[in-house]
């Protein structure tokens, strides 16, 4: 059988053969457009061996956390006027890695608010009661944990922000 191969990159091969009778032989053979079917000489034949220590253990970590990839753990559809809501945010980076356990980066910076958009009776408001919300690192969770107490009913716009730090990682 004949394989492709690419001039001048390495390829791994494995030769394996038999003898049940007689004398057994083996040849391991090439050609190309340029060269006629030949033996390939062993000049052209290598072995792989470990420098030493190899093979390394590395530890790779999530990159710094991407908005686009954070989401929010908890129910926060519909609360109580007069009892604190929460939720909790979990960071993740820009390929969906946790950002948590074994992370050498510093912690994220997130900040969020809750802005009224209607009362109780349905009338729009001009977003002008903004609620802060409070934001913990929770280091058993490796998350951000949000807690926000409102005492006007009413619908609410819950805006969730992570500050970028315009890095490529």
């Amino acid at each position: 059988p004949s394989i492709p191969l690419v001039a001048g990159k390495c390829h791994t091969l494995f030769l394996e053969y038999l003898e049940l009778q007689g004398e057994a032989n083996a040849r391991l053979m090439w050609q190309s457009e340029s060269t006629m079917l030949d033996v390939i000489p062993a000049s052209s034949l290598f072995y792989l061996e470990h420098v030493q220590g190899s093979p390394f253990r590395y530890k790779v970590v999530a990159s710094s956390a991407n908005a686009n990839n954070c989401y929010i753990v908890g129910d926060i559809s519909a609360g109580f006027a007069g009892k604190d809501i929460t939720f909790s945010i979990t960071p993740r980076d820009k390929y969906g890695n946790f950002r948590g356990v074994g992370s050498i980066w510093p912690r994220d910076a997130f900040q969020a608010y809750g802005s009224l958009i209607s009362d109780a009776d349905g009338t729009e408001q001009a977003a002008t009661l903004e609620i802060p919300i409070e934001i913990n690192y929770n280091v058993t969770s490796y998350q951000y944990d949000a807690t926000f107490f409102t005492i006007k009913s009413g619908t609410y716009l819950l805006t969730v922000e992570l500050y970028n730090n315009h890095t490529s990682n």
